[in-house]
């Protein structure tokens, strides 16, 4: 039972100090800024759409804000799924973790390209609704 919670433990650290990292000290020359990346970025397909907003707040973190929809062309309307979070811009990326005690059930990294973002995800996250995802390329809409 020790060793459980001693790696309980680890990884919460590990994630709080990716969450924390202060902001200038994993920048690189020609990284993404958190004044580089706020703005809206969207991504739509066929039967799915997506808006990610990102604004930098006055500590140096960036607040992101979303909504996704799957099934858009459904008769009875979409299912929907939000993300509201706080993030440190560490090395170009925002990551973002949902974890259910010990286990991980959701997370997202949001990489910065020259015309918008990548979102990335592992596992589901209990807030968004069937087939709801945020994954996938967006562009810049508004800065």
């Amino acid at each position: 039972m020790k060793k459980k919670t001693v790696i309980v433990a680890s990884i919460v650290l590990l994630l709080a100090i990716s969450l924390s990292v202060p902001l200038l000290s994993g920048l690189r020359a020609g990284e993404a800024t958190p004044e580089d990346i706020s703005g809206t970025y969207t991504r739509e397909t066929e039967d799915e759409s997506a808006d990610i907003k990102i604004t930098l707040l006055p500590d140096g973190k960036v607040q992101v804000t979303g909504m996704a929809f799957w099934g858009t062309q459904r008769e009875y309307g979409p299912n929907i799924g939000e993300l509201d979070f706080t993030s440190a811009l560490v090395n170009g990326h925002l990551r973002y973790f949902e974890l259910d005690g010990q286990d991980l059930n959701y997370a997202l990294e949001l990489t910065f390209t020259e015309t918008g973002l990548t979102a990335k995800e592992e596992g589901s996250s209990e807030n968004f609704g069937l087939n709801v995802s945020f994954a996938g390329d967006y562009l810049k809409t508004n800065p």
